[in-house]
């Protein structure tokens, strides 16, 4: 009997973006092929989140289940919380009541998903799952929805990095401390900076802001007091 892997992306963008991209990676490399392997991505509408049981049969059918989320605001998006919501008030319910657990979260920083990743572990806790590791992969945005084969050496340590964690899994294993560890080898400071600063000068162009333009200048300030 195969066993069910559940590759669950908690983006709120569509289809092509960056945590579907990882999770499509990890199952080309899924070794095993008594594993089958179900990819889906949750709502950006909270409430059909909340009331979504075909996500739920799906959870309640699979031995493992690996949640690939960007963030927000140093955390984990709102369909995510919500989705950690559900699932524990309708705990009660689940026919098989443990199955495997891992994380995959992309923040800039390699200790900025910190407390995204503490919330991910509680949640496997509080349902009784297994914690099967996480990782941590800064400067996974620039993947912006293409395949990780075609992203070049930019991202070479997160292509090593889910690979490692794909075949971990795959044979029964949790996350590796290495695959951990590749992932979270980053860009240089200066060229990361370099980097955003060009993104944002070029949104700016795009959208006609003066990005030199001091805020408010030759017009009275805000709390200015003519008394």
């Amino acid at each position: 009997m195969k066993s069910e892997i559940l590759l669950l992306s908690g983006s709120y963008r569509g289809n092509k973006t960056t945590s579907n991209s990882i999770l499509t990676f990890i199952s080309r490399h899924i070794e095993n092929k008594n594993h089958s392997i179900k990819q889906l991505q949750l709502s950006s509408r909270v409430p059909d989140i909340i009331n979504d049981d075909l996500i739920f049969d799906h959870i309640d059918h699979a031995d493992l289940i690996v949640l690939c989320s960007p963030k927000y605001n140093l955390s984990l998006p709102a369909p995510v919380m919500y989705f950690f919501q559900m699932i524990h008030q309708r705990k009660d319910d689940l026919t098989v009541k443990t199955r495997k657990f891992v994380s995959i979260l992309q923040f800039e920083a390699p200790t900025g998903g910190s407390t995204a990743q503490k919330i991910c572990r509680n949640f496997s806790d509080e349902m009784g799952f297994i914690w099967y590791g996480d990782l941590t992969l800064p400067g996974a945005g620039e993947i912006k929805g293409n395949p990780l084969e075609e992203t070049g050496d930019m991202m070479k340590n997160i292509r090593k990095a889910i690979i490692m964690t794909a075949k971990a899994i795959s044979g029964g294993l949790p996350v590796p401390e290495k695959a951990r560890k590749t992932g979270q080898k980053q860009m240089p400071v200066w060229l990361i900076i370099f980097i955003v600063n060009s993104l944002i000068r070029q949104y700016c162009k795009k959208n006609g802001i003066d990005i030199d333009q001091a805020p408010y200048e030759n017009e009275p300030g805000l709390w200015r007091d003519d008394n």
